[in-house]
């Protein structure tokens, strides 16, 4: 899945783009568990992904 947020501040506009996948092997799925020291949502779980960087393929960015 490929996320993807226009953001606009005066006259600037930002896109920030992030990916997340679904790993499904073997009857099992991957899901992370976020630190219970993280300042935003402590202990919930999420599917692995992260941001894009500028320039980056969405498949690179999964692999990191």
């Amino acid at each position: 899945m490929i996320y993807s947020n226009v953001i606009i501040r005066g006259l600037k506009c930002i896109r920030k783009s992030f990916v997340q996948d679904f790993f499904y092997h073997q009857g099992k799925t991957l899901i992370i568990k976020r630190s219970l020291r993280e300042a935003f949502l402590p202990g919930f779980y999420e599917l692995p992904g992260g941001k894009v960087d500028f320039g980056e393929n969405p498949e690179e960015a999964l692999k990191r």
